[in-house]
């Protein structure tokens, strides 16, 4: 244990992964507790949730945004996956899953968020049936920009705002352009 550990988030593959005030790391039970990697962190909000081999973080920020955030963590590498910012800028609680979808408890809300992997599902089924389906484009092109994919983001919310959208899809395609 160091001093700033907060908790315990969970075991994969014979590793524990400790959450600190600013480091995840992951421990080797094998080898008596050996550090395997350890990653950099803002300050959690939290509880993490595990699925499969990624840890999902709640964050108050990080030194570069300062917004609250989850941050989502590849558990075999060790590795930062991506950062998706709470767009409402609402703080992010404890994480849980739950029928496809993870959910967010702070002190003052509850709020759920559909698994990246269900929606891309769903969102690519949706292009496919309709290439320019501005509703497929420009979630698509929302999830593109969460995971710093600018040159991905534009190409689907430009093609988003082209394809003649309702004015509720024209306005949040804009706002993301």
């Amino acid at each position: 244990r160091e001093d700033d550990d907060l908790y315990l988030a969970g075991v994969r593959q014979g590793k524990v992964i400790v959450v600190g005030k600013k480091q995840v790391r992951a421990l080797d039970l094998r080898e008596g507790g050996k550090k395997v990697w350890g990653v950099d962190i803002g300050s959690p909000s939290g509880y993490a949730s595990v699925a499969e081999n990624t840890l999902y973080l709640p964050l108050r920020g990080t030194e570069l945004s300062k917004q609250p955030e989850i941050c989502v963590i590849d558990l075999v590498k060790g590795e930062i996956l991506s950062h998706t910012r709470s767009r409402k800028a609402l703080p992010v609680g404890n994480l849980v899953f739950h029928d496809g979808e993870m959910f967010s408890l702070s002190n003052d809300h509850v709020a759920a968020y559909p698994l990246l992997s269900a929606k891309l599902a769903q969102i690519d089924a949706r292009i496919k049936a309709n290439p320019n389906d501005p509703i497929g484009l420009m979630e698509r092109g929302q999830m593109r920009l969460d995971k710093g994919d600018w040159m991905g983001a534009v190409e689907d919310l430009a093609k988003s705002v082209r394809s003649n959208p309702a004015p509720g899809v024209l306005s949040k395609a804009r706002e993301s352009l």
